[in-house]
């Protein structure tokens, strides 16, 4: 027991607090209070601290090693994030360094001097003076914090940070400040040294930063188990926008256990009075220790948790957490990922956004989703485990970044299993699919609800599984001409759904959950009618057909005739079988495909009217010619038929196939009237092409058409200079009317089609027509689909048309609908007469290309970003009423990028983009010039064929082109590589402008923010110099 000495001499005795009724009493005690001493020892241990220049150096330090760390590294540009993730990877390490460097004078610097003793004298408990030193220690930390608050500052420079996700950092860091700096004053009480208290405030807080890196040394499951109660483990949900209740535990845990060990130490010095009293305390120490462990290991399981940033980085969205709540087994989920470091910068955000869902969700599953992430490089044994055990392998991709060009092997592979056999395996997270998406259905697949939904693919003529379905009516994958494997489409739907092929047949409702039916126009009039009974009998239907396909040449357009089926060399094709009258399909569904019947009546009417007029200005002579030819006869016969189906289409009664065909034969009768004239007669000219044929090609196109719309919402795509023609329709122009109020469309913000066709009402009975997609309608129109291709000789396309017909039809055409209601009752026992289809007047939004635009996602030269995979899948989980999946597909994590200084850049961008295009368009300049040069060379030699007969002729031509191409081929060669040459320069010109703003931005925000601590470091170091001179005798002072 210490002893305490009078003035005289005398022992005295300990204060009475500590001595009531003169037994000894604990002198931890919680009785009330006293903030006085609490609050006079805190001002104390704040103002010795920030009353010398070093307290401030100390910061300046702290604020340059953060900002350096922020900043510095390449991966801050690389991943072109707004946020402080490059300090959160080391955070830890540097308040390892700094934490021990504020506690260690707390008690060690009081027992250095020997003013412990004048502190345990005055009328306060020990616990009260470890919360006067402890609050001092955490201002000095706050105040350090509040300096470094200068990397917000650096963030607002270069974007737009997300002000929720930097809050929840700096709780993160303050967090984590409280327990270290409670662990680094323990080791303070250990030693009157100040060089052994920093050491063992190292040593101390060491094991629990170290933890992080278990794996370098320990068997992966041991460091797993170890990892998670590591600061850094505990620290990344702050980082990641998340207040968890088990992180906060776990540093105020910690931090009580290390403030309670404070004051035993400080009170040890009573424990020789009592016999056991040593052990007593310890054992309340332990027992706190396994409190504290206790209430964090419950709380990670039964954890309180809100995601407070702004974007919600983190959080789950309900749907997402319902399915966890119906998992019916536990699922392991193993994550194959290369570090950051090996990355392109536009998978960064794909790492973090995977990285980020999986923690939560092993969070949040309470025990059902356990997760296993291994950083995989190509040397590792995890790359060996991952191709072994699951046949993930590395993705190559190609980069061009920071001036460099380089193939990268990248791993973002997931594995998923539950149980022994059950195994789901994605080989490649792909920076442009939804994460959180991909996660969840996989964990359905493998826990949710038993058993697959089924779907039928009606077999058509269009080969999306892969073989042509007349070579391969069951779809099994092989015939003798070989294939082709099945579209994106199907492969991402086999994904969540049993996908099974129908030949046809009797199909009853319940045989399938929903049938697609890609381009119904091809097939024959038996399948037509058995898709028509299955529609009847209610099966969910979705139906694409498309006038004009475009990304798949082996799918026929509904007007053109079916191909005839090849046989192999010297075999005869037998004629194709007809189409069916896919009209039936049409009056069923109560749509007119691709025509309005209102204004296709009107139209013709109106070019009948025109037609009369210009007749009536005829000659007399050629007026009595036509007569006596019957020509006034047949058009009377044409206004009376037209004018009937005018009348029908007001009415909204549906016009039959044979009715437009009569209106065609008509316009032929009333040609054929002048046949008997001469075919250079100007009478049979002016009826024949100037009034018949226009008048039937005008009438063609009111029905054989594909939509055009100027509509763009990507302006870097200029649609001429990047092969995309205005009948290569962005839906999603109209809010409010692009897309309608439906699951299918769910979050879907543009949608690109491709030639499309259009729907119209018919208007019949009690069906329900809700459109789904429209047209943006500020300027639209149609397209003769008959001339939107330029043909070869031989028929083959050689591109767009430039001079295709094309009409102005403002509107909000519709491209998709939904088609619900009853019908007239049919005699068929297996009609439930209730429609359930999905109507879309195109098959390219099925195709490939919108699947690997989905998976490569947008950039900054193609900045393409369009939901047709969105839309498809929406549009058949609707139909199979399997909404589990819609909210969560609809999600779009936006991370805040440093979009300041990308702006900044651009101007050095564009300025090689527009270096490029010039350098292009001199190169076709200057080739033209020498294919000029050799058609005026070819023409010369033409002239001279008159002096030469014809064999010598023919070889001469023969020897000049050969030897006129073998120049231009030079001359070629060598443009090309000038243009390369030069397209390099700009590029390199560009990615060093790139540097160079970089590293200043680099450099101005890692200097400045050290510059205010340093200022006031300075100045309170030549105040406290002045105060010290003030009053001394000059003689003492040095220098004078």
């Amino acid at each position: 027991m210490r002893r305490v000495h009078s003035t005289n001499g005398s022992i005295r005795k300990p204060p009475h607090s500590l001595y009531p009724s003169g037994k000894f009493h604990n002198p931890i005690t919680f009785r009330q209070m006293n903030l006085k001493a609490v609050t006079a020892i805190f001002k104390r241990n704040l103002g010795a601290y920030f009353g010398s220049a070093s307290g401030y150096l100390f910061i300046c330090a702290f604020v340059l090693v953060s900002g350096q760390s922020a900043f510095w590294p390449h991966e801050f540009f690389n991943s072109n994030l707004a946020n402080l993730d490059q300090l959160n990877k080391v955070l830890p390490l540097i308040m390892l360094g700094f934490i021990p460097a504020v506690t260690m004078g707390i008690w060690a610097d009081e027992r250095r001097q020997g003013t412990d003793e004048l502190l345990l004298t005055l009328p306060n408990s020990d616990l009260e003076v470890v919360l006067g030193k402890y609050l001092g220690a955490v201002a000095i930390f706050t105040i350090s914090l509040l300096f470094s608050l200068t990397n917000v500052f650096v963030l607002l420079t270069l974007g737009e940070p997300d002000v929720g996700l930097l809050l929840a950092t700096y709780a993160g860091y303050w967090f984590v400040g409280l327990a270290m700096l409670a662990i680094g004053m323990a080791a303070s009480f250990l030693s009157n040294s100040l060089t052994v208290a920093f050491v063992l405030g190292v040593a101390l807080n060491a094991p629990l930063v170290m933890l992080a890196f278990a794996d370098v040394i320990l068997e992966p499951e041991i460091a797993r188990q170890l990892k998670e109660w590591s600061i850094q483990n505990k620290f990344n949900d702050f980082s990641r926008g998340v207040i968890s209740l088990s992180s906060i535990a776990f540093f105020l845990g910690l931090t009580c256990v290390m403030l309670y060990l404070c004051a035993t130490l400080i009170g040890k010095r009573h424990w020789s009075a009592v016999t056991g009293r040593a052990m007593h305390y310890w054992a309340r120490v332990i027992a706190l220790i396994i409190s504290a462990f206790s209430l964090t290991l419950f709380l990670q399981n039964h954890d309180l948790r809100g995601d407070v940033s702004s974007e919600g980085l983190s959080t789950l969205s309900d749907k997402s957490l319902d399915l966890l709540k119906k998992m019916d087994r536990n699922v392991e989920v193993e994550a194959f990922v290369s570090p950051e470091l090996e990355l392109p910068e536009a998978y960064v955000q794909t790492r973090l956004n995977l990285l980020t869902k999986l923690d939560e969700l092993e969070k949040r599953s309470g025990g059902k989703v356990k997760v296993r992430i291994h950083e995989t490089e190509s040397f590792k044994k995890e790359a060996a485990v991952a191709e072994q055990r699951y046949g993930i392998k590395a993705e190559e991709l190609f980069v061009q970044e920071q001036g460099r060009n380089e193939t990268l092997r990248v791993y973002l592979g997931l594995a998923f299993k539950s149980g022994v056999d059950d195994k789901l395996v994605v080989p490649f997270l792909d920076k442009g699919i939804p994460v959180e998406y991909e996660l969840m259905r996989s964990i359905a697949t493998l826990a949710g609800e038993k058993g697959r939904k089924r779907i039928g693919l009606f077999s058509t003529d269009a080969p999306v599984m892969g073989i042509n379905p007349r070579t391969d009516p069951m779809g099994i994958g092989f015939n003798m001409g070989g294939g082709s494997p099945p579209y994106h489409f199907i492969t991402e739907l086999r994904k969540q759904y049993d996908v099974q092929n129908v030949a046809g047949g009797k199909i009853k409702k319940g045989d399938y959950d929903a049938l697609i039916v890609v381009q119904p126009s091809t097939l024959e009039g038996d399948k037509l009618d058995s898709l028509l009974s299955a529609i009847r009998a209610g099966v969910p239907t979705a139906i694409f057909e498309d006038p004009l396909p475009i990304l798949d040449g082996r799918i026929i357009g509904t007007y053109a005739p079916r191909p005839n089926q090849s046989r192999g060399p010297g075999q005869p094709s037998p004629p194709p079988a007809p189409k069916g009258d896919v009209s039936k399909l049409w009056k069923l569904l109560g749509v007119n495909f691709n025509y309005d019947p209102v204004a296709r009546t009107e139209a013709m009417k109106k070019s009948i009217n025109d037609a009369t007029v210009r007749i009536s200005e005829l000659h007399p002579a050629y007026q009595n010619m036509l007569k006596g030819l019957g020509f006034h006869s047949k058009r009377a016969d044409l206004e009376r038929q037209v004018n009937a189906l005018v009348a029908k289409a007001k009415s909204a009664k549906q016009i039959t196939k044979s009715e437009w065909k009569g209106v065609d034969d008509a316009l032929d009768a009333l040609r054929k009237t002048v046949d008997s004239l001469d075919h250079r007669h100007q009478l049979r000219l002016f009826v024949q092409n100037d009034l018949v044929e226009p008048i039937k090609k005008r009438l063609e196109m009111l029905e054989k058409r594909v939509i055009w719309d100027n509509y763009n919402p990507f302006p870097k795509i200029d649609k001429p200079s990047h092969g995309f023609p205005n009948e290569f329709v962005y839906v999603g122009g109209s809010k409010g009317i692009s897309f309608a109020d439906h699951p299918s469309t769910a979050g879907l913000q543009h949608v690109l089609i491709t030639c499309p066709g259009s729907l119209h009402d018919a208007k019949s009975g009690e069906l329900k027509f809700q459109p789904l997609l429209k047209t943006s309608g500020n300027s639209s129109g149609f397209t003769n689909l008959e001339e939107f291709w330029h043909t070869s000789i031989m028929g083959q396309r050689e591109g767009f048309n430039p001079a295709r017909t094309t009409t102005l039809e403002p509107g909000n055409h519709v491209i998709a609908a939904k088609i619900t209601g009853k019908v007239k009752p049919s005699p068929d026992a297996n009609s439930t007469n209730y429609l359930d289809v999905t109507l879309v007047a195109d098959v390219d939004v099925l195709g490939d290309p919108f699947f690997n635009i989905r998976n490569r996602g947008p950039d900054d030269f193609f900045p393409l970003d369009v939901d047709n995979v969105t839309f498809v899948l929406n549009l058949v989980d609707e139909l199979t009423k399997d909404n589990r999946f819609i909210e969560i597909r609809a999600r779009r994590i936006r991370h805040r990028t440093l979009s300041v200084f990308e702006e900044s850049v651009a101007d050095a961008r564009e300025k090689a983009s527009q270096a490029a295009k010039d350098l292009e368009e001199g190169f076709r300049e200057a080739l033209k010039k020498e294919q000029d040069k050799m058609n005026v060379r070819l023409g010369e030699l033409q002239q001279r064929k008159e002096n030469m007969d014809q064999r010598q002729f023919e070889r001469m031509l023969r020897s000049s082109v050969t030897q006129l191409q073998q120049v231009l081929a030079t001359k070629q060669r060598q443009q090309q590589q000038e243009l390369e040459t030069k397209t390099k320069e700009a590029e390199n010109e560009m990615q060093l402008a790139i540097r160079i703003k970089q590293k200043w931005a680099k450099i101005w925000a890692v200097s400045l923010p050290p510059i205010l601590p340093l200022c006031i470091a300075i100045a309170v170091f030549f105040r406290k110099r002045r105060r010290e001179l003030e009053g001394a005798e000059a003689s003492r002072i040095l220098g004078n």
